[in-house]
C-alpha cells in the first residue's frame, strides 16, 4: 500500500496541518485523514524531544506506524527549526519496507548463528535419560467393556 502525508504550516492561523492519503486503486490516492494542531502545542512538544512530538501528533484517528511517524516527526521538527511554511510531502511505499525487511531476514538466515543450547535441544538422547529409572512393567491389558453395556446408541 502506498501512502502520502502532506504537512503544511500556516503563518497567520498558527496551525499545523497533516493530511494522510492512501492508494485505494492503482495510482489513485484518496484522502483518509486530516488533522490540525495548534502551533504552541507542537513547539512545546518539539522542545521535549521527538518521542513527545510523536505522542502529540498521534490521535485516535491518526496513528501511523512508528517508521512513518519517525519521518513525519523529523519533517515537522525541521519545518519548525527553519521556519519553513512550504508544504512538505512524505511518500511511503510499504512494499519497499517489506522487501527491505525480507532482505534483512534472509541475511540473518544465511549467517547461521547457532547457540550451544539449540544443539543440546536437538540431540536425540531419550534412552540415556531413562535407563536408570523404573520402567513401566507389563502393560498388555486393553480396556474391556462390561457385558451389559453396548456401543449401539440408536434410539427409536
Amino acid at each position: 500500500m502506498k501512502q502520502k502525508y502532506l504537512i503544511s504550516r500556516s503563518k497567520d492561523n498558527k496551525i499545523l496541518l497533516i493530511q494522510e492519503l492512501a492508494e485505494i486503486d492503482k495510482d489513485v490516492l484518496s484522502a483518509t485523514c486530516e488533522v490540525t494542531y495548534d502551533d504552541s502545542a507542537i513547539e512545546s512538544a518539539i522542545e521535549k524531544g521527538s518521542e513527545r512530538l510523536i505522542a502529540v501528533l498521534r490521535t485516535k484517528n491518526f496513528f501511523p506506524p512508528g517508521f512513518y511517524m519517525d519521518k513525519i516527526s523529523g519533517s515537522v521538527m525541521s519545518m519548525y527549526a527553519t521556519q519553513n511554511f512550504q508544504q512538505t510531502e512524505i511518500f511511503v511505499d510499504e512494499t519497499e519496507i517489506l522487501l527491505k525487511d525480507r532482505e534483512t531476514l534472509f541475511a540473518l538466515e544465511d549467517a547461521e548463528v547457532e547457540s550451544p543450547e539449540m544443539e543440546e535441544l536437538l540431540e536425540d538422547n531419550f534412552d540415556e535419560d531413562y535407563e536408570g529409572k523404573d520402567a513401566i512393567k507389563n502393560i498388555n491389558t486393553p480396556l474391556k467393556l462390561a457385558e451389559d453395556e453396548t456401543l449401539d446408541t440408536e434410539e427409536d
